[in-house]
């Protein structure tokens, strides 16, 4: 979960450091950040395992946080937490198989 949560929190643009025409413009995968609230809010709570299934919580608490990653009427949406999860598919998997061996012993 920690690894979703740093991926969500990475490479957003500041907000304050480009031009008015620069944010209007803005056409980056990324949100921008203004105060930093939003990234600061991401978090992760840790999994749970059973005999039958492992599952974790990644959210943000920002109120807008919602709206930022699916956008609405006239906005924009700017996922973070989704392409988090997507970008880092590979290296859960592996994460897994390698708990897996630990346990089996192999």
């Amino acid at each position: 979960m920690n690894l979703i949560a740093t991926a969500a929190k990475e490479d957003h643009l500041r907000g304050d450091s480009l031009s008015p025409a620069g944010v209007k413009d803005h056409q980056e995968e990324r949100y921008l950040t203004w105060s930093g609230e939003l990234t600061g809010s991401i978090h992760s709570e840790g999994a749970k395992a059973t005999l039958s299934s492992i599952s974790g919580i990644v959210s943000a608490s920002e109120p807008y946080a919602e709206k930022v990653e699916f956008g609405g009427p006239n906005r924009r949406a700017f996922p973070f937490l989704g392409p988090a999860l997507d970008d880092n598919n590979e290296k859960i998997l592996e994460m897994f198989a390698v708990a897996v061996k630990k346990v089996v012993g192999k």
